[in-house]
């Protein structure tokens, strides 16, 4: 299900949207640079935050430093880009039926899964190489931690979901 999903959310990825948007392109020269030297665009060793497009706008680091992480693994290139947003909407899925699933049912699991892998605006962003999915994963680990923790009274739980809320906050400006 998952190598059909993939091949699904990244059918005509290259054509649609084409070309990159300024904000995709310094994302991804960044993480080439990053995954190669180490050095951001200004030459700035392993930086917390980036500062890109002429030192206008600064990158979060979460997405920065995955999109690095995703380039050693797997090389720099467009595709790559933004099929690393294909295997985060993927992964956000899952946590989406995990946590659903421990919610309620299977079936709510499914109808969750579903609807957020065809929402259109999931759709849309998982085509781009941005970090506008980006806290999407660590929103479900927080709220997974913290029902577990409600069940369980395990004090790690808790610390685990405040850690995954706080990678949340620099995940993406809008947080």
């Amino acid at each position: 299900l998952l190598l059909f999903l993939a091949g699904f959310f990244s059918y005509r990825i290259l054509q649609t949207p084409l070309g990159l948007t300024a904000d995709e392109g310094a994302f991804g020269l960044n993480a080439v640079l990053l995954s190669q030297s180490l050095r951001d665009e200004n030459g700035r060793f392993l930086p917390f935050f980036v500062l890109s497009l002429d030192g206008t706008d600064w990158r979060q680091p979460v997405t920065q430093y995955y999109l690095a992480g995703f380039f050693k693994l797997f090389g720099s290139s467009v595709f790559t880009l933004r099929f690393s947003s294909v295997v985060l909407t993927l992964g956000s899925a899952l946590l989406l039926y995990f946590l659903s699933k421990k919610l309620d049912s299977t079936n709510l699991a499914y109808v969750s899964f579903v609807i957020f892998l065809t929402t259109p605006l999931v759709m849309i962003q998982s085509h781009l190489g941005l970090d506008n999915l980006m806290p999407v994963p660590f929103t479900l680990l927080w709220l997974t931690f913290v029902y577990l923790f409600d069940k369980s009274k395990k004090p790690i739980l808790l610390l685990l979901a405040g850690f995954s809320l706080g990678i949340a906050f620099y995940s993406y400006k809008g947080m």
